[in-house]
Order: structure tokens, then C-alpha cells, then sequence
């Protein structure tokens, strides 16, 4: 993960990928939009995504503070998922935090418990089983609020056989 800091609002980056000799294996441009921190009540950072094949794997990606996201939004109906994410405040308010997994049409299936994480105060952590969803698109919701304005942010992902 590389972190550094920059200005509120569009951030384009260039990304090129090098191969071990010095050669460009390929490029990609991604546009982003850095919200103002100075003047939001409470954000969230983009949810990070790990994938377990079994409860073994599970545990481990709990107790691991290094491990690596997934880049893809398609995952099996064995796959286990770990979403962590992270929320900002102003001053020394904490958000109420909530996350509900969504079908296609965006209609509430179920809640899903999030807890914090040992990693710090801010840092959030949910577990999703995918063996009783079918095979489809759904997504999931993440809310944190201060006071009256909630903020929100959609996952989507797709479940195959």
C-alpha cells in the first residue's frame, strides 16, 4: 500500500508497470476524486477487499495488518470475504458505523456486523460468506454518520458458481 498526500479534489494518476529489466509492460490512468476533509463531518476510505478460501484462511487475513487486497470484484460462492475499511472524522468524535450487503436492485438483504479492528480506532473490519448467496451481482453498503448526514459508499461485486 503507498500512501502520500495530496490536494482536495481531482487527482489523475498515470501508473506504469515495469518489467524487472526496465521495460514498460503496460500503463493505465486512473482518475479519482479526493474529498475535503476540512469541511465533511465524516468520510470513508475505499474498502479494501481480501478474499479466504476456508475458516484457516480467514483467521489468518484477520490477524494480518500486511495483507495484500484483492484488485477483482469477481469471487466464487466458496470464497469468504474480509472487507476493511476506514473512517475520518473531525475532532475527536467517532461515526456510528453500519454495512448492509444489497442485491442488484439495491433492496437491503441482510445487516452485516462490522467491528473494529485491533489496527486502530478508526480502522473497521466486516466478514461475508458467499455460500448462501446465488450467482449474481450484489453489493455492499457502508455507512458512517455523525449527526443528521450519513455518508455512503457502494461495493459492487459478482458471485459465480
Amino acid at each position: 500500500i503507498v500512501a502520500f498526500d495530496v490536494e482536495p479534489g481531482l487527482l489523475r494518476l498515470d501508473l506504469s508497470i515495469q518489467g524487472a529489466d526496465g521495460r514498460v509492460l503496460d500503463n493505465d490512468v486512473q482518475t479519482f476524486t479526493v474529498p475535503d476533509f476540512t469541511e465533511m463531518a465524516v468520510a470513508l476510505s475505499s474498502a479494501m477487499v481480501f478474499r479466504a478460501s476456508n475458516a484457516y484462511e480467514m483467521r489468518q487475513l484477520r490477524t494480518q495488518s500486511d495483507a495484500v487486497p484483492e484488485i477483482g470484484r469477481e469471487f466464487r460462492r466458496g470464497d469468504q470475504l474480509l472487507i476493511r475499511f476506514e473512517t475520518y472524522a473531525l475532532g475527536e468524535a467517532s461515526p456510528s458505523v453500519e454495512a448492509a450487503l444489497l442485491n442488484r436492485a439495491g433492496d437491503v438483504m441482510v445487516k452485516l456486523p462490522v467491528v473494529l479492528t485491533s489496527a486502530g480506532s478508526d480502522f473497521y473490519e466486516l466478514g461475508l460468506p458467499l455460500a448462501n448467496l446465488a450467482p449474481g451481482e450484489y453489493l455492499v453498503e457502508l455507512t458512517a454518520s455523525i449527526g443528521l448526514e450519513p455518508v455512503r459508499q457502494l461495493m459492487a461485486f459478482r458471485v459465480t458458481s
